[in-house]
Order: C-alpha cells, then structure tokens, then sequence
C-alpha cells in the first residue's frame, strides 16, 4: 500500500514538473517564424561593428555575453540565459536573417596562470554559445577584435 503511495506521489510530481518544463522550454524557446534565413546581401557590405544590425555578441571573460542589439544597446546575459534572449528578441532586430556576429573579448591577461583560466572559460562559453544557435538554427560570424 505505502509503495502504491509513493509511486502515485512520485507520479504525480513528475507530471507537475513535465508541464512546468513545457511551459518555460516550450515553444518560446525558438525563434520567431518571421525571421527569414540569412540574407548576405543585407550585410555583405559591413565593415564596422557599429553598422551590424543584427545581435553582435560579445564573448566576456567571467563566461557571459554582452548583446547589442539595434547597434547600440547592450545588455550582459549569462551563458545559460543566452537562448531565452535571443529568443525574446522581436523579429525586428534580426534584419539580415538568422544570423549573429560573434567576437572574442579584445583584452586578456598577460599573465599564463590568469590567461589559461580565460581560455578555458571562453571555450566553454564558445561552446555552449554554438549549441545555442545551432539548437535555434542561427549561424555566426566570426567579428575580427580591433
């Protein structure tokens, strides 16, 4: 009788958790069906990081990405919030399509110990951000640092 308990108990929360995951990674989880695939021609000609109208993500050294979106506004998003803003974004601020500009951050320590650290963190970070946009079907391009 307590294992039939129990196992309606254990049930019962799996199916509260089940529809708490459908609503937080559901369907709003992916991009809008407004944004069209990449259109290179819109972009082909830009030189400077200013004129991107598209998210430019600028990878962090603590493991976040700073978005600026509209070429101008940034907002610093942890790695694992990255999929939840690029998702919120309006079909607007994607105006070449499917596509992002990716940079690497353009300082880093001189020092081996502090540099190793980085590194490791920018790949992980690297990592989880390609994930990201493949899961979202977006593709990126890699922004030279000044």
């Amino acid at each position: 009788m307590e294992r039939k308990i129990y196992h309606r108990r254990l049930v019962f929360a799996l199916a509260v958790l089940a529809s708490t995951f459908k609503g937080s990674f559901g369907a709003e989880q992916v991009l809008s069906s407004k944004i069209g695939p990449v259109n290179e021609s819109k972009f082909e000609s830009v030189r400077d990081a200013k004129d991107w109208k598209n998210p430019f993500l600028l990878l962090q050294l603590d493991g976040s990405i700073t978005i600026i979106t509209n070429g101008a506004k940034r907002t610093n998003v942890p790695s694992d919030r990255l999929q939840q803003f690029l998702v919120a974004l309006p079909a607007s601020a994607w105006p070449y399509g499917r596509i992002v500009a990716v940079a690497p951050p353009s300082v880093r320590s001189a020092d081996p110990n502090e540099f190793g650290r980085d590194e490791k963190t920018l790949h992980n970070t690297e990592k989880l951000l390609q994930e990201v946009l493949r899961t979202l079907s977006v593709k990126s391009i890699a922004w030279p640092t000044g």
